[in-house]
């Protein structure tokens, strides 16, 4: 399941995912509708404009607004693939225009980095995954802030605005 500004995904028992809400090209959906050419989901993420599925090959697919992860800015509602530095992305996550996969402990960001909430000490726009020369057990994504959570050490660590002490 997952949530995003005004809309909801769901990967289903089929490996398929279904959506429903506001669609990132403005069109209000109130009955789920199946993701056309998504039949290997393993993991579904969703936030204010975009979506990304973790397939079981380990590769990415997103839809909605393509400018988050390195496209030409247009709004397309069929999944495409996103490509990844190197090796099977085992987690993904979505901020607001912005989102990270894990690829085991390595961690890929793409979007506006608006807050520096990749939390490797950067900002500013970042076209297409790239390694942020972090390593983590589980990154998450909010709004315009990320945590990342170290199993080995119990740590939690968190970047970004914190307008409201969400760091």
């Amino acid at each position: 399941l997952a949530l995003g500004y005004d809309s909801t995904r769901v990967r289903l028992a089929d490996n398929t995912v279904k959506e429903w809400g506001r669609m990132p090209n403005g069109n209000v959906v109130t009955q789920p509708t199946t993701v056309s050419g998504l039949t290997d989901a393993v993991q579904v993420a969703s936030s204010f404009d975009a979506a990304c599925a973790r397939r079981a090959t380990g590769g990415v697919s997103c839809w909605g607004n393509t400018s988050n992860w390195g496209g030409s800015g247009n709004v397309v509602s069929t999944p495409v693939a996103v490509t990844f530095p190197s090796g099977n992305v085992t987690h993904i996550t979505l901020g607001q225009g912005w989102g990270c996969g894990q690829r085991g402990m390595a961690v890929d960001c793409f979007g506006y980095n608006y807050a520096g909430q990749f939390g490797n000490g950067t900002s500013g726009n970042i076209v297409g995954p790239t390694n942020t020369g972090l390593l983590t057990t589980k990154v998450f994504a909010g709004g315009l802030h990320s945590c990342k959570f170290n199993q080995y050490y119990g740590a939690v660590d968190c970047a970004g605005y914190n307008w409201d002490g969400q760091l």
